[in-house]
């Protein structure tokens, strides 16, 4: 904060405050060492009864919690200085209430319980309104005349903070609310992985409604039918049928799609011997077997899995019907085998003993198949040499069509497997680390052909019109939204042969453990939201019919990722506007360069000291950079980016020239972030002196730490934004 307190930046108007301005919880990984805060503090009269245990951390619930953690990050002296120069306008974003929020709905257990909470949220906005500087009612969204917000609980949940505030003939700010209207995210936390959630009907509708025939399906289509498509929405048996040819033989692979099969159909004889045969071992080895049928099916095996899974019979039984993708249902196989090899390894002397396994054929084993291959010299369990894994998973549908029906092949679509999602309860594949191509074509189903505009909706149909509206009337010279979240893509290109694909490879990473795949690494923000990002910022898609912020030449500056971009969201066909955006570094928050590492050390198996994994780490910044240029509906460039500083950033606004300028730490020197003159870590500043002469000279003192990269945009003639300029 000491770069605001500088002499210099004294004429600053006001601070914008992007959300995050609290953690709502102790010790998680947002704030790495630097804060030491726990509900039980003697000196604010606070107590952690009634919070949240999750993991090592626990959340606030109650209103006396989220105002101890107000009154604590407060006793900060630099914060208070700051709060006394200048005047705060401020939104939330999510750890005001709880992090990755929606509406009132917290996300710690990923599905594991629910998680909606209206007297939390409530809570949570009580004590922000007490704390924070905001100039509009709670209750109703308007500007206060006069005097102090006066409100109760009746007044909060949801809460109108979406604003217009306009400068003179300079600036019209307005700012949004991504968290109190937005929908849950696309792919639920407790998804079942092998649901097939778009068949190969549904993915060939969306591909032929894309706008401008984007992947060129739709003339493919016209030509092998002799004409177009009628109805989209309800196709007819030979539009289906030229649908599936076409994916099967071209668009399958293109486009991401994965084999699915009708799993109450696979009834494969071979397969059928084979699981009878397992299941008569599993009896020997006194292992649960796979109860419900004398000859164990495909669905009864996969049951029996994720009943221990779920802990719920139940609940298992319930997700394995239908379609179900092949991959998923072969890795759920490899997984059994994989877990018997390690039973009977570590078990070898009573399973050598139970089993009459003696010489080569006695345990333990190198692998599944040298397993399988000694087991099946045992009277009884014959069916069990397959020699190799041909009669134990189901075929590789990709490389051939097998005409044999017994294997219940139903096409290509899209599970939350392929999104990523192979856990039961988890964020990866959900809210972060999705399946890019799989995910947006998910989305464009949603969208184009169900016509789900819910699922789209961050902000909701009240304050989309409103900041439209405001945004087409503004008469000032700029026009800049503020929004919590970033519109710029976190994209990891993994695809084959690129930068990524050679350091995973360099790292001893297998595609099996990490698809070459492009990558959306968070859709908690704006990339959750494809189809409506697109249709914001371009229209893309030609279903708003309200303008664009391109149209409008908006500005837009963002938070919460805890990194720095600038980035150029392109033009309008007209040459008249340009959006651009500023993403804003955290103060003083863990980078999102560092969770990151500490995510893909955790995810990869990697040591964190491994030099293949430092080397992708300090070359994340261009990935990020180049990563960008996948995102072909939604086009922007990014200009400049460190995921890894902590800062601040200031915009100075002319009549027709914008100069943003991010104010970065060096990411080198790990000691600033415990630095009491830099960092909102709580520390005590005793016997520092509160005069304006001595918080100046500190200020100063402190100023070389920083690196300063600034960019103008300066205005055309017909007064729309310029590319950014490097100062």
């Amino acid at each position: 904060f000491l770069k605001f307190l500088e002499p210099d930046n004294d004429d600053m108007d006001f601070i914008v405050q992007l959300g995050d301005y609290i953690y709502e919880t102790t010790g998680d990984v947002f704030q790495g060492s630097v804060r030491s805060v726990t509900f039980n503090d003697p000196d604010f009269d606070v107590s952690e009864e009634g919070s949240i245990e999750n993991g090592e951390s626990r959340a606030a619930a109650t209103v006396s919690q989220y105002r101890f953690l107000y009154k604590k990050y407060r006793s900060d002296l630099a914060l208070q200085r700051l709060h006394e120069k200048f005047a705060f306008i401020c939104i939330w974003d999510d750890h005001e209430y709880s992090d990755d929020a929606w509406g009132e709905t917290a996300t710690y257990f990923d599905g594991r319980r629910d998680e909606t909470d209206e007297t939390r949220r409530t809570n949570a906005e009580v004590a922000f309104f007490e704390y924070m500087p905001l100039d509009v009612s709670p209750a109703t969204g308007n500007a206060l005349s006069s005097g102090q917000a006066r409100f109760g609980a009746n007044d909060v949940f949801p809460s109108l903070i979406y604003r217009r505030l306009q400068f003179g003939t300079r600036l019209t700010l307005q700012m949004a609310d991504f968290r109190t209207y937005r929908p849950d995210h696309l792919i639920p936390e407790d998804g079942f992985p092998g649901e097939v959630v778009m068949t190969e009907t549904n993915a060939g509708q969306t591909l032929y409604a894309m706008p401008n025939d984007a992947f060129g399906f739709k003339a493919d289509v016209d030509t092998d039918l002799g004409t177009a498509v009628v109805d989209v929405q309800n196709p007819t048996t030979a539009e289906e049928n030229s649908f599936s040819s076409l994916i099967r033989s071209t668009y399958a692979d293109s486009e991401g799609l994965a084999p699915y099969v009708a799993i109450t159909s696979v009834t494969n004889s071979d397969l059928g011997d084979f699981f009878a045969a397992l299941d008569n071992l599993q009896t020997q080895l006194s292992r649960d077997n796979y109860e419900g049928s004398p000859t164990p099916t495909l669905q009864n095996i996969l049951i029996t899995e994720l009943t221990s899974q779920y802990e719920d019979r139940a609940i298992a039984v319930s997700k394995v019907t239908g379609n179900i993708d092949a991959n998923y249902i072969n890795s759920t196989l490899n997984s059994i085998y994989s877990d018997l090899l390690t039973y009977v390894n570590d078990n070898a002397a009573s399973v050598n003993s139970t089993l009459s396994l003696s010489g080569g054929n006695a345990a333990p084993y190198d692998d599944v198949d040298t397993m399988f291959v000694a087991l099946a010299t045992v009277s009884g369990l014959e069916d069990l040499d397959t020699s190799g894994s041909s009669e134990r998973q189901l075929p590789d549908f990709s490389a051939s069509i097998p005409g044999d029906t017994t294997w219940g092949f139903g096409g290509f679509g899209m599970s939350y497997f392929k999104i990523n999602k192979s856990a039961l309860y988890s964020f990866f594949g959900a809210r972060y680390l999705v399946n890019m191509p799989a995910y947006e074509l998910l989305s464009y189903y949603q969208s184009l052909i169900l016509e789900n505009r819910v699922i789209e909706d961050a902000w909701g149909q009240t304050q989309e019109q409103e900041i439209f509206e405001n945004i087409n009337n503004a008469t000032t010279d700029w026009v800049v939204l503020g929004s919590s979240v970033s519109s710029t893509s976190l994209i990891l290109d993994a695809r084959p042969g690129g930068f990524l694909d050679g350091g995973l490879t360099g790292a001893g990473i297998s595609e099996e453990a990490f698809a070459r795949t492009p990558y959306f690494m968070n859709a908690d923000h704006w990339d959750g939201f494809v189809v409506k990002r697109a249709s914001y910022i371009s229209d893309a898609f030609g279903n708003l019919g309200h303008g664009t912020f391109q149209d409008n030449n908006v500005v837009l500056i963002s938070g919460d990722i805890h990194a720095t971009f600038i980035t150029d969201h392109g033009a309008n066909t007209e040459g008249t506007g340009r959006c651009l955006e500023f993403t804003v570094p955290g103060a003083s928050s863990a980078s999102f360069g560092t969770f990151t590492a500490d995510a893909v050390s955790t995810t990869l198996g990697l040591a964190p000291d491994d030099p293949n994994l430092l080397a992708l780490v300090s070359a994340f910044g261009f990935f990020l950079t180049t990563g960008v240029s996948v995102n072909t509906i939604s086009p922007h460039t990014i200009n400049y980016t460190n995921p890894a500083s902590n800062g601040v950033a200031i915009l100075e606004l002319t009549e027709t020239q914008l100069t943003g300028t991010m104010h970065l730490l060096d990411e080198g020197d790990s000691t600033l972030i415990g630095n009491p003159a830099y960092s909102s870590s709580l520390i005590n500043y005793s016997g520092w002196s509160e005069t304006d002469s001595a918080w100046n000279a500190q200020a100063t003192s402190f100023s070389s730490n920083f690196e300063s990269i600034s960019r103008t945009s300066t205005k055309a003639g017909n007064g729309q934004n310029g590319e950014f300029v490097t100062v």
